[in-house]
């Protein structure tokens, strides 16, 4: 008790010192200055905001936190190695140096005292942050802020407080040290950060430590690896200090046991470091045999899987596997070959209840079938496998120094990862090739791994913690239920339509239309006859609007523009366009500006000039009338108008009549491929209807832990999600 005590009463003193430092004052005031500013400008804001910050809620301490430790690890350099020279400037080395304090008790009271000053601001900085994290809206991870603290602050303080205090008393001049110490941080700041695998990134400025709200951190072993290189590497210098202090042992051979801890934790941190690299090298050496055992086996005998039916078990941290396939020999050959994630152990292959035989080379999976499989003949067989993925197999055709290139999202720093295997979320995508596929992944002597084989999925999920499966396909189960909910109950106190759909409506209803026919319409048609049209269109608009309800909906919109037109044309007592071109015909010309009509649909068109030889009696044996003109009671007579005669104009109800028959018929044909506004009037009559009759339509489904997918059409590959997401219910308006 007394040596804590004595080291308590050093590091009170100490913090004391510090504490009324106007160096120490002028950091504190700017440091919290700096980022109430920016956490206001980031989270608070009208109108600005850092998006990445309020979509990952971590993000918020891990960012307030990083640029904080590197300000306090270059004011640390500064004050924690001039504890030394204060002491004897204040003429207080010979108090502590009288008492009973040993080496060990005052070295460490004096850097726990300034650690002390240093991890109080940490926190007052996070509870300032939590603040502006409230008033944000923002979720609070508090995990993140916890581990944050531990993983940023903590290793870096021992580190460089110890650091300081060893050179200090090693180099035994204050200024050589702020140099090399200056030249340290600078150094791994800008240039060697991110090099050498981030292993001299001791403040974590390069080191990707972005936590998902999902899975956490993706490289958790990483992340405490490497922070124990630091944290173990400062404990070293600490104790090396210890025993460099220049002050009598209380014992002979005491000052030799820090020597012995300072060893110790200085040989720990560097196996810590080696390990780290390691790891990586590891990995990289991994990929390079995977591409050799894929060069060994690329060109051996393959087979087309033309159908799927996987069944997969959710384990905590692994999966269990039962995959039927059923395959095509590309040639003949009685053993084939396939490609499996190493991390997935093969257990057992059979073919009609039949064990077969099969060797496995890494990823490689070779299949003897026990005979002779002629090219083109087909054969079912089973697989059965279990384990978790190993992401060094992925993307095998990526160079190393690519996949090991920083990945940052402003300044966030992003791990890089290629599938996540947890208790509460699943990530398999194709290229972790987590069912057997025909063939080998990446070879770099053959082009022939990159065929792609089509098949046919059925992919059944049983998932743990309620969680729920997701991939290609139309979903077979659960059964999605489709339920039709009366307007009015179903939207009590909201709109019955949907937004678009309103603004839609609206622009209808003020003569535009999303597709621009109706504007185009309207451009081509003079100010008054748009005015006359619109006193018209209200007319027949309706009556023609429940027509076109009971006929082709797509369609009708032609014919309802055209006879509007005719009607307003013949009311106008013009008679249609045809008559009006016949009858300048008889008067030997076509107006001024216009092309003369041909032959038409409705019949024939008379057109006179000057050089036509051809007389009328001519034409009309060469082109049979198509046009029959009723006569008030009902008699039809076919035939042509007799040369030099002038057909009298039937009136606006009976050519009206007659002129919607034929554009009925006319439009039929046109209505597959034409797509046309429908009139003002009618639309809004038309969705007052619907709005009104139209039942409201929701998706319900009842979960369970079995998933089924089915894919409609053949599929290269397929990938899976499984997660704790909800299932939404779409309202779908009838209109």
């Amino acid at each position: 008790m007394s040596k804590l005590h004595n080291i308590q009463s050093v590091a009170k003193y100490e913090s004391k010192l510090l504490m009324r430092s106007w160096f120490y004052r002028i950091f504190l005031v700017l440091a919290v200055l700096f980022l109430c500013i920016f956490n206001f400008a980031a989270l608070v804001a009208e109108g600005g905001g850092f998006w990445i910050m309020k979509a990952l809620p971590a993000n918020i301490p891990y960012i307030n936190l990083m640029v904080l430790n590197t300000g306090q690890a270059i004011i640390a350099v500064f004050l924690s190695s001039e504890f030394l020279k204060s002491d004897k400037k204040l003429d207080t080395s010979e108090v502590f140096y009288v008492h009973p304090l040993s080496n060990a008790e005052y070295v460490i009271g004096k850097i726990w005292g300034n650690m002390g000053v240093f991890i109080r601001l940490d926190l007052f900085i996070i509870v300032l942050v939590v603040a502006f994290n409230l008033i944000s809206g923002v979720s609070i991870d508090w995990m993140a802020y916890l581990v944050y603290f531990l993983l940023i602050c903590i290793p870096t303080l021992i580190y460089i407080f110890g650091l300081s205090v060893g050179l200090m008393l090693v180099l035994k001049s204050q200024a050589i040290t702020f140099v090399l110490l200056l030249g340290y941080i600078a150094l791994t700041l800008f240039y060697i950060g991110d090099k050498f695998y981030y292993l001299f990134d001791y403040m974590v400025y390069n080191l990707p430590l972005v936590k998902s709200t999902i899975v956490g951190f993706s490289n958790w072993s990483a992340l405490i690896n490497h922070r124990m290189i630091y944290l173990l590497l400062g404990l070293g210098f600490i104790c090396l200090s210890i025993f460099l202090f220049r002050r009598l042992p209380n014992t002979k051979q005491g000052s030799y046991r820090w020597l012995f801890l300072s060893l110790a934790f200085v040989s720990a941190g560097i196996w810590a470091s080696y390990n780290h690299v390691a790891t990586i090298m590891k990995a990289a050496k991994m990929r390079q045999i995977y591409t050799e055992v894929n060069n060994q086996y690329v060109n051996m005998p393959k087979m087309v899987i033309d159908h799927y039916d996987i069944s997969l078990d959710q384990r905590p941290q692994t999966i269990s596997s039962e995959v039927e396939m059923r395959g095509v020999a590309l040639e003949g050959a009685a053993i084939f070959t396939f490609c499996l994630n190493p991390g997935l152990k093969v257990s057992e292959v059979t073919e009609n209840n039949k064990t077969l035989s099969f060797t496995r080379d890494h990823q490689i999976l070779l299949i003897d079938f026990g005979r002779e499989i002629e090219s083109g003949d087909s054969v079912r067989f089973t697989l059965k496998y279990a384990g978790s993925i190993d992401e060094g197999f992925c993307y095998l055709d990526i160079p190393a120094e690519i996949l090991q290139e920083e990945y940052a999202q402003e300044m966030f720093r992003i791990d890089k990862k290629y599938s996540f295997q947890d208790k509460n979320y699943l990530l398999f995508t194709p290229e972790t090739y987590w069912y057997p596929r025909p063939g080998t992944s990446y070879s770099s002597e053959n082009p022939d791994w990159q065929q792609a084989y089509f098949s046919h999925f059925r992919l059944k999920v049983k998932t743990i913690n309620n969680l729920k499966a997701l991939s290609q396909g139309t979903m077979k189960w659960p059964v999605v239920k489709r339920i039709a909910v009366d307007p009015g109950e179903a939207e009590e106190g909201n709109s019955k339509l949907t937004a678009s759909a309103k603004k839609d409506r609206a622009d209808r209803a003020s003569g535009k239309d999303s597709t621009g026919v109706s504007a185009w319409n309207s451009e081509r048609v003079p100010a008054g006859n748009r005015e006359r049209r619109a006193g018209r269109g209200g007319d027949t608009g309706s009556d023609r609007s429940r027509e076109r309800d009971a006929g082709n909906a797509s369609g009708d919109g032609v014919a309802q523009n055209r006879e509007q037109r005719a009607n307003r044309n013949t009311e106008e007592g013009g008679g249609t366009r045809q008559e009006r071109f016949t009858d300048r015909g008889a008067e030997g010309s076509a107006p001024r500006g216009e092309r003369a009509p041909g032959r038409g649909e409705g019949g024939g068109f008379s057109r006179r000039g000057e050089g036509d030889a051809r007389s009328q009696e001519e034409r009309a044996n060469r082109r049979p009338a198509r046009r029959t003109e009723r006569t008030p009671e009902g008699d039809s007579t076919g035939g042509v108008r007799p040369e030099g005669s002038r057909r009298e104009r039937p009136s606006g109800e009976d050519w009206a009549r007659r002129g919607g028959d034929t554009l009925r018929q006319r439009v039929s044909r046109d209505s597959s491929r034409i797509h046309v506004a429908v009139p003002q009037n009618s639309a809004a009559d038309k969705d007052k209807a619907l709005a009104k009759n139209s039942p409201k339509v929701i998706t319900e489904v009842s979960y369970d832990s079995i998933f089924i997918y089915e894919t409609d059409f053949l599929t290269p590959s397929i990938s899976l999600i499984i997660g704790d997401y909800e299932q939404k219910s779409i309202d779908v308006d009838g209109t």
